[in-house]
């Protein structure tokens, strides 16, 4: 069945870290935007970041909520799927907070998954 022949469901998603590694992952996103995709909600304590994916998203017309920290992002529930895409030492223990929530998140982490074996491990 061609993509044409039914009605795709949206999938919402959150990024986390919106510098430039986020942003190129909003960028490509919006281009999954004919497959259900959408960007609902990014999270970063760095405002101009938030300034900058902001200003990207609203070209796309896409409205974002805007959250300072990952874990009030978590807590929103808004997202169905997030992205780390923060500074590398951090992935660890935002993985595990994202782990041990009460919703269940689909995770796609940016490379490396954790910056020791005993993280990636765990």
């Amino acid at each position: 069945m061609d993509s044409a022949d039914h009605k795709t469901s949206t999938v919402k998603y959150g990024i986390i870290g919106v510098g430039m590694m986020g942003r190129e992952h909003l960028i490509n996103l919006y281009h999954l935007r004919t497959e259900g995709v959408v960007v609902v909600a990014i999270a970063d304590p760095h405002v101009p970041s938030q300034q900058h994916a902001l200003d990207l998203a609203q070209s796309f017309n896409w409205p974002l909520k805007v959250f300072g920290g990952h874990q009030e992002l978590l807590d929103s529930r808004l997202c169905d799927v997030l992205v780390i895409a923060t500074p590398n030492m951090t992935h660890h223990r935002i993985l595990m907070d994202i782990i041990n929530h009460p919703k269940a998140y689909h995770v796609l982490v940016e490379k490396p998954l954790c910056t020791m074996v005993s993280h990636c491990k765990e």
